[in-house]
């Protein structure tokens, strides 16, 4: 993979130093105190944590890279997480409801494969037995498993704004919406006229506001983690709260001069 391009402002450069050190302390804070030994709560937590360390790296290296699409697309997974991993934190029966839907989604696979040619399921080693799929329904009933949406994880994590504004126009990235593949995929020069079909890197786009969005929704998984993990280390989500907002408060200012540069003109 090419290395990333130099960051160009004061404020990428500011942006990049606060989401280096927030990758370290989530480290620190998962590897430090996460364990597979503990309760089963604080279990659910440090691989629900790691889930989220791991989309963060991944998108703020994409974003960086000038990966514009698969960044978008790897940002609304770990909203998914992190509605789950809050959610958990705040309420522990949402950890059980979390557990139980599993027979559901099992249940759900298991009908999509009696769709299924039986010789291509069978090649593809993906055959599931009625005695198997009994089993999960009687689970299924036994645990009195019903599905959650993200947006009741979203509203049990006390983020039902995050779902219902950035995590759905996310949606269309991911589901390739008419809008999204007309902006990703129609290449223009800086006046606006069509150049042609454009793909791979965008390396010219300054994407500083997506990055200080993402390490503010990071730091919000990096506090919901340590309440359970390590409660000494939520006075380090206070810096980053406030760094966050900060650059975010610059981001949309710079926009707006923007903004009004091009009207002037």
């Amino acid at each position: 993979m090419k290395r990333p391009r130099r960051l160009r402002s004061r404020l990428e450069r500011q942006v990049m130093t606060a989401l280096r050190e927030l990758s370290r302390d989530s480290d620190s804070l998962l590897f430090l105190h996460g364990s597979l030994r503990g309760t089963r709560h604080s279990v659910f937590i440090s691989l629900l944590f790691a889930r989220c360390v791991d989309l963060f790296d991944a998108t703020r290296e994409l974003f960086l890279r000038g990966w514009h699409s698969p960044a978008r697309i790897i940002l609304r997974a770990y909203l998914d997480a992190l509605f789950v991993l809050r959610a958990v934190c705040r309420n522990r029966a949402m950890r059980r409801a979390y557990e139980a839907a599993h027979q559901i989604h099992r249940k759900r696979i298991g009908g999509k494969l009696r769709q299924l040619d039986p010789s291509l399921a069978a090649s593809l080693s993906l055959s599931i037995s009625e005695k198997d799929l009994a089993k999960v329904e009687r689970a299924v009933t036994r645990r009195r498993a019903r599905h959650v949406t993200t947006e009741q994880f979203a509203e049990a994590a006390d983020l039902k704004a995050w779902y219902l504004l950035p995590y759905t126009a996310l949606s269309g990235t991911v589901h390739a919406h008419v809008h999204d593949i007309i902006v990703d995929h129609v290449g223009r020069d800086r006046s606006g006229t069509v150049l042609g079909i454009r793909v791979g890197r965008d390396i010219r786009r300054s994407y500083v506001d997506h990055l200080a969005h993402l390490g503010y929704v990071h730091s919000l998984a990096f506090a919901a983690a340590a309440t359970i993990l390590h409660k000494d280390d939520l006075i380090k989500f206070l810096h980053y709260d406030a760094t966050f907002a900060k650059i975010m408060k610059q981001t949309l200012e710079r926009r707006r001069r923007q903004r009004d540069a091009r009207e002037k003109v």
